[in-house]
């Protein structure tokens, strides 16, 4: 996968050369994300399992990388701030080609197996993966900062698996939205079907 920004290779990493430009990302991106495997299933296989982790730890990163180039800013290390920064873009430029070519060769969200394609396809998708599952570990991880005696951390825990509400109802409404819109015009819906 990094061999397909050769601009983000080691050596401009180490020496912090600047980040290509978004419009480069993006033309990159579109000429990389086509798949040679298409119609080869991946539901299951240990190679999903294998990219899948590698979506997660390359989001945790970039947001990682974020966060201490923030830090930098705050500390007066504006250059180091820009280079985190510009870490941050490979490791999202790269999870965005995973999440891609597996959307591309099996149809489905990398995180979830749910289908993929559309907008409502796609908020049917995070309605499944930002549902109830990550409300109850918010419930669950604030009971266990609780019973460790670590309240402040366990009110937060709490407040974020009351937001979690707030996101699913948003995530709701867009999706109705959606619906009310494709019910009126079904026939635009059928049209982009065939031409995809």
């Amino acid at each position: 996968m990094c061999g397909a920004y050769p601009h983000h290779s080691m050596a401009s990493v180490r020496g912090f050369a600047a980040a290509p430009s978004k419009k480069q990302d993006e033309e990159e991106y579109e000429e990389d994300s086509g798949s040679d495997e298409e119609g080869q299933n991946l539901a299951g296989s240990q190679t999903l399992d294998k990219m899948r982790d590698l979506f997660s730890r390359q989001c945790q990163t970039a947001l990682r990388y974020e966060m201490f180039a923030d830090r930098a800013d705050l500390e007066g290390f504006l250059g180091v701030g820009d280079s985190l920064r510009a870490l941050a873009r490979s490791e999202r430029i790269q999870a965005q080609q995973l999440f891609k070519v597996v959307e591309d060769t099996a149809q489905f969200d990398v995180t979830n197996e749910l289908y993929t394609g559309h907008t409502e396809d796609n908020l049917f998708s995070a309605l499944g993966k930002e549902g109830d599952s990550l409300k109850d570990q918010y419930i669950e991880a604030a009971k266990v900062a609780f019973d460790d005696d670590i309240s402040f951390i366990s009110e937060m825990l709490y407040e974020f698996s009351e937001a979690e509400d707030r996101k699913r109802s948003i995530l709701q409404n867009s999706l109705a939205d959606i619906q009310k819109l494709r019910g009126t015009d079904k026939q635009t819906r059928d049209e982009e079907d065939s031409f995809f």
